[in-house]
């Protein structure tokens, strides 16, 4: 852990609409913030997303989450994560659903 910070002045309070974001507690739920961070994430604000996580975690932990995560992380921000972090992470969220 870098440091501690209130991620509502940077993330919208709708990332984490299911919590109580006063039980949140940024270093032990590190994967959920990560990861929601994630989820939510688009290509216009990924790196500025990835950069705000770099001032909270470490790439190692950032990697980790972003690799074991179950959430719907779409195909391009594992895309993007996956280049930034020269790792590889297996599609999240099948964008065409086949009926």
């Amino acid at each position: 852990m870098k440091k501690t910070v209130n991620i509502l002045e940077k993330i919208p309070n709708y990332v984490f609409w299911d919590l109580d974001m006063n039980k949140l507690n940024i270093q032990e739920d590190y994967d959920v913030i990560i990861s929601r961070i994630l989820m939510f994430s688009d290509l216009s604000n990924i790196t500025e997303n990835l950069l705000f996580l770099e001032n909270i975690y470490t790439k190692e932990i950032i990697k980790k989450v972003a690799i074991s995560s179950t959430e719907r992380i779409s195909d391009e921000i594992c895309s993007v994560t996956s280049k930034r972090y020269n790792i590889s992470i297996k599609s999240k969220f099948n964008k065409y659903v086949h009926l």
